[in-house]
């Protein structure tokens, strides 16, 4: 395997590792529902407050949906981020 071709696997695995360690937690704005997701926006934590509950269960199930996309949303744009970091270095390489 040449040089270039060990440069851009090894920029791939990198890229993967960085994606997998991401995480983000959001909250709702009075704090009573959070939703913490992995770094391909999938939940891994789910933390309700005695409050969630005040609005009945339709608008709990809202709120946590909401939550969990606007967690998955942060965490997409972080994984945008590190891919144009990719491809400057990817093109970088190919030079």
């Amino acid at each position: 395997m040449n040089d270039r071709l060990r440069e851009q696997r090894d920029l791939v695995v990198a890229l993967d590792e960085q994606v997998k360690s991401l995480s983000a937690t959001v909250s709702n704005v009075d704090g009573s529902v959070s939703v913490q997701v992995d770094g391909y926006g999938a939940p891994t934590g789910l933390w309700l407050r005695d409050n969630a509950y005040r609005n009945g269960p339709d608008a709990l199930a809202d709120q946590i949906v909401k939550v969990a996309q606007a967690a998955a949303e942060l965490v997409a744009g972080r994984q945008a981020y590190l891919h144009g970091e990719y491809v400057a270095r990817a093109s970088r390489s190919t030079e």
